[in-house]
C-alpha cells in the first residue's frame, strides 16, 4: 500500500485525531500539549481591551473546551488537572467519562464494546470486572467513570423476571436502590412474584413484605401493559439515559457528601481519644474499627 499510494512510512504516529496513540509512565508529558494550547490561546488575547471580569470569563471557556475531547476517553493525571482548573476540570472529567461506559453496557453489541470485552471481560459482565496489571490506560479510564456511572444505575421494571428483589437495584428514590427491609422472601425470588397474574403489583403482599416507604416507593413504579424484559436506566435524569449534566451534578454531590463524612469522622475519633477510659480500652476500639 505504501508502494502503491507513495506516501512515507513512519513506524508509529504519535497522535491521532490529536490524542496519543500510545501511553507511558510520563502520563503528564503526554498531554502537555493541553496545556500548551490553553497557554498559547491566552496568550493571544490582548488583555488590554478586556475587563478583569471578561478576562476571566474567557478564561474559564477556554479551560473548560480545549480538553473535552481528551477527557472523554482519558482520565487525565491529577497534577495537570490541578495545573489547569483543579475542582472543575476534574468533576467535569469524572462526569464524562461515564459515557463512555453507558455506551458500552447498553450497546453491547456495537464493534467497540465487542472489542473490549475480547480483551477484558468476556469471562464476566462489564459492571463486575476488576482492573488488572494486563489493563491500558483506555481501559483503566473507563473504569475509573464506570464508578460513577454504576451509582446512578438502576433497573426498569418491565415483567419482573429479570431482576431480583433484594440483590438487584430497582427502587425510584435517589441514593439507595436496594432493598432495605428486612428478608422475609427469598433471596431468590424475582421482582416478577410481586405482580399479579392481571399485571398489577400485589399491593397486600408488598405492604406485609416491605417497609412504609420501600412499599410506596414500589407501588408508585408504572409496569408495562404488555409483558417486556427489565432495562437499565440512569436514574437521574428523566429520559433514563446518562447524560453529563446529570453526571457532573452526582459527581459534585458525592463529593460534598464524602469531604463532610470525613470531617464528621475525624471530630468523631477526636472526641474518642478524649473519653476517660483506660488506654488499652481505647486502642483495642481503634484496631476493632480499623481490622
Amino acid at each position: 500500500m505504501v508502494a502503491s499510494l507513495g506516501v512515507p512510512r513512519v513506524r508509529c504516529h504519535e497522535k491521532y485525531l490529536g490524542l496519543p496513540c500510545y501511553s507511558s509512565k510520563n502520563k503528564k508529558g503526554i498531554f502537555s500539549s493541553i496545556k500548551d494550547r490553553v497557554w498559547n490561546k491566552l496568550c493571544s488575547w490582548k488583555s488590554k481591551l478586556l475587563s478583569a471580569g471578561d478576562r476571566e470569563v474567557l478564561s474559564k471557556a477556554v479551560i473548560q473546551t480545549i480538553p473535552a475531547y481528551t477527557i472523554s476517553l482519558f482520565k487525565l493525571p491529577l497534577t495537570l488537572i490541578q495545573e489547569l482548573h483543579q475542582l472543575y476540570l476534574r468533576l467535569f472529567n469524572r462526569a464524562i467519562l461515564p459515557k463512555q461506559a453507558w455506551r458500552i453496557h447498553t450497546h453491547p453489541t456495537s464493534l467497540v464494546a465487542r472489542v473490549l470485552q475480547g480483551f477484558y471481560f468476556h469471562k464476566s459482565s462489564f459492571l463486575q470486572v476488576k482492573v488488572n496489571s494486563s489493563s491500558s490506560f483506555v481501559w483503566r479510564s473507563i473504569l475509573w467513570g464506570r464508578e460513577l456511572y454504576k451509582q446512578g444505575l438502576r433497573c426498569k421494571i418491565g415483567s419482573g423476571k429479570d431482576t431480583y428483589i433484594y440483590n438487584d437495584c430497582w427502587l425510584p428514590r435517589d441514593g439507595v436502590f436496594k432493598i432495605s427491609s428486612p428478608r422475609v422472601l427469598s433471596n431468590f425470588d424475582k421482582v416478577s412474584s410481586l405482580i399479579t397474574v392481571m399485571g398489577s403489583w400485589d399491593s397486600t403482599l408488598i405492604r406485609a413484605s416491605f417497609h412504609e416507604d420501600e412499599a410506596d416507593a414500589i407501588l408508585s413504579l408504572p409496569l408495562p401493559r404488555r409483558s417486556i424484559p427489565d432495562t437499565v436506566l440512569w436514574h437521574y435524569d428523566k429520559s433514563g439515559h446518562y447524560t453529563v449534566r446529570s453526571g457532573y451534578w452526582l459527581a459534585t454531590k458525592c463529593k460534598s457528601v464524602s469531604s463532610s463524612s470525613v470531617l464528621s469522622l475525624n471530630s468523631w475519633w477526636k472526641r474518642f481519644w478524649r473519653l476517660r477510659i483506660p488506654s488499652k480500652i481505647r486502642v483495642f476500639l481503634w484496631k476493632a474499627y480499623h481490622n
